[in-house]
């Protein structure tokens, strides 16, 4: 046998993952955290493979991982020969390295197939790809997923064999894997009309989860397998009974959702937070629904402070540029849906607000991915959690399987508090703005951009949208004071008799009639005595009257 293995000794939880995985038949599917060594664990794995004179492939996403991996495999087994699929080699080559769509081409090829069998991000594979591998007999196969993806298809798992959870949060915590985790509980206050809204909402929900779990068997055991339930039983017939109660389940759920969303007490608590987390570096508030990213991105911004809506609905440019403005410390704060943010490749922060509870464990699992580093990590991650007090989000009422057990349980520090309490915890922990100027470097001219980009999207969502009409008027605006001669500009100022005093000094401010730049909205709002989002309702508003004065010219 050729000694092949360089890579470091194996931590606590990998040889513990690996020996059951060995006890398995040698099949499985490893779960463990990112950042905590799954790779390694493949690298071992497969130095075992080659001592035993066994060829291994190692399936792969894309390309540029197939080269990342290809250096550590040259790093980490140096007497190995190592190849990629299509290569020269690669028939006699100990270890062979294929992407999603090579692997069908290098199996067809007659090369050996009996040994091992590694796909790296299992939990991005799709069904198709995975069953291409199926037919051919691995005598060991080892799948290697992030945890933070949840549950993994069991068709799949029963191709592997078990899943095996490696290394969660608080195992990753235990290690000391993880960078250090403050959590900060921060207790919101019902108004009394808010309140009685929601109980109502809460006692629907109550009464039809109960008939769901009591006659229709919907598993309680967690909440991921009681939604999962529900929702294949709310795609039953309309007629049947159980569909109906499903259904009828849903509709309260996000009746009350929407209850709890809505309540101006989470607005208020953002609005006393932002100064804290402009200091921050960079956070990310998490929302249910696209309505509420909206309306608390446009809160932060009336507070001055950097901010936008970030999710999959986005134009593709807008999205790469609020990603890279945040990555660069431009932007300050993106509000993310967790009806989208799954789909959104979402950039990673140091701070996160969750506005939002999540009942699900697989979604509060996919945030958690985003905001709680390892411990190559230079700086401590900040997580707020605001909740209504009383309501389903309350810890004291909180099912601990959910959102809360797996956060608390990574955290290093936990404190509960008020919306006032809170605010001190975080100048505490934060700093204050003096210290952290991120945007020194940043030009104020890029930062007006950014600004007019921020209040376009929130404009432009679900809370405000804009006819055709009004959009094209907007933009005959924006050329009106480009005009060679004074008459189109006339003709403008004529228009806005129909305006009553206000709008007129924000239409002529916001496109720069009188002859000086345009402003922003922050800009108007100081000199009209409003909040900036009132100046953006106000403009809307304006630019919709002004339509029918123009007779089709703003086409």
């Amino acid at each position: 046998m050729k000694s092949t293995l360089t890579v470091r000794p194996l931590r606590q939880w990998q040889a513990e993952a690996l020996l059951q995985w060995q006890r398995g038949g040698s099949h499985g599917v490893v779960q463990a955290v990112r950042g905590s060594g799954k790779t390694e664990l493949g690298i071992t794995a497969l130095a075992a493979a080659v001592e035993q004179g066994r060829q291994s492939l190692v399936v792969v996403c894309d390309a540029e991982a197939a080269e990342r991996w290809r250096l550590l495999l040259v790093e980490g087994l140096p007497k190995a020969t190592i190849s990629a699929s299509g290569s020269d080699l690669a028939d006699s080559a100990d270890v062979v390295i294929a992407d999603a769509n090579e692997h069908i081409r290098f199996l067809q090829t007659g090369a050996r197939r009996s040994g091992l069998l590694v796909v790296d991000d299992f939990h991005l594979m799709s069904a198709s790809d995975l069953g291409a591998l199926t037919p051919n007999r691995f005598e060991q196969k080892l799948g290697l997923a992030d945890y933070t993806a949840g549950f993994v298809s069991s068709r799949l798992a029963r191709e592997f064999g078990a899943v095996i959870i490696g290394c969660d949060y608080t195992r990753a915590r235990r290690d000391g894997h993880l960078a250090p985790l403050r959590l900060l509980l921060v207790g919101v206050p019902f108004k009394t009309d808010e309140l009685k809204r929601y109980s109502q909402h809460n006692d629907a929900v109550t009464r039809a989860r109960s008939e769901l779990s009591r006659r229709y068997r919907c598993r309680v055991n967690t909440e991921d397998n009681f939604e999962m339930d529900a929702r294949r039983l709310a795609d039953g017939p309309a007629s049947d009974a159980g569909t109906q109660t499903a259904r009828r389940y849903g509709a309260s759920l996000a009746d009350r959702r929407d209850a709890v969303d809505e309540c101006i007490g989470k607005t208020f608590a953002l609005r006393e937070f932002s100064q804290m987390l402009e200091a921050s570096g960079r956070t990310l508030v998490f929302t249910e629904t696209m309505r509420s990213a909206s309306a608390l991105a446009e809160a932060i911004l009336e507070e001055g402070v950097l901010a936008a809506p970030f999710s999959a609905a986005l134009d593709a440019g807008d999205r790469r540029e609020l990603e890279s403005s945040f990555n660069s410390g431009a932007v300050r704060v993106l509000t993310v849906p967790s009806e989208l943010d799954e789909l959104t490749a979402t950039p990673d922060a140091t701070t996160a607000v969750l506005a939002t509870s999540s009942r699900s464990h697989h979604s509060m699992l996919h945030r958690m991915s985003r905001i709680v580093g390892t411990r190559s990590s230079a700086l401590p991650t900040t997580v707020v959690v605001l909740y209504m007090k009383g309501s389903f989000e309350d810890p004291e009422n909180a099912d601990p399987n959910t959102y809360l057990g797996e956060l608390t349980s990574a955290a290093s520090e936990v404190v509960s508090t008020d919306v006032g309490g809170a605010a001190a915890k975080l100048a505490q922990w934060l700093g204050s703005v003096e210290s952290t100027d991120a945007h020194q470097g940043v030009a104020e001219r890029d930062n007006r951009a950014l600004e007019e980009l921020a209040f376009r999207i929130v404009d432009d969502g679900p809370v405000s949208n804009v006819a055709g009409d009004a959009e094209a008027l907007r933009e005959l605006l924006r050329r009106t004071t480009d005009s060679v001669t004074m008459d189109e500009v006339d003709r403008v100022l004529r228009s806005l008799s129909i305006l009553d005093e206000r709008e007129v000094a924000i239409v002529i401010a916001r496109y720069g009639l009188d002859g000086d730049e345009p402003r922003t909205y922050p800009q108007i709002a100081a000199q009209v005595g409003v909040s900036a989002g009132r100046v953006s309702q106000l403009e809307t508003a304006a630019v919709q009257k002004l339509v029918p004065t123009y007779d089709g010219h703003a086409r």
